[in-house]
């Protein structure tokens, strides 16, 4: 599936595209959290949050999302690979992501 492809998985480009659209269940999962002190009668409160795994996910997903252009016009102009590829490695070095995640190295 492409979007698979593409996303890394159907997950990263459903939470991204409801974000994007302002679905509240997204928006609330990602900027808010429960303020139980304040759940009165069943009514839950939520309270702007920004939590830090969080940012961290979406900061990987915007580096894929500019990396991944850039890796697919160094192959498709015959740029040198191992120079594009090393730039990439630099970047994913310095935010500490896993060599796992880099889409370059697979196949």
């Amino acid at each position: 599936d492409l979007v698979a492809a593409w996303f890394g998985g159907r997950s990263p480009y459903r939470l991204t595209s409801a974000v994007v659209h302002g679905h509240p269940w997204a928006i609330s999962q990602v900027a808010f959290s429960r303020n139980d002190k304040e759940s009165a009668g069943g009514i839950v409160f939520l309270e702007p949050a920004l939590k830090p795994n969080i940012v961290l996910y979406l900061l990987v997903l915007a580096l894929d999302a500019l990396a991944r252009p850039v890796w697919l016009r160094t192959l498709y102009s015959g740029h040198d690979r191992d120079q594009t590829s090393e730039v990439l490695d630099n970047a994913y070095d310095a935010m500490q992501i896993l060599p796992g995640r880099r889409f370059w190295r697979a196949g």
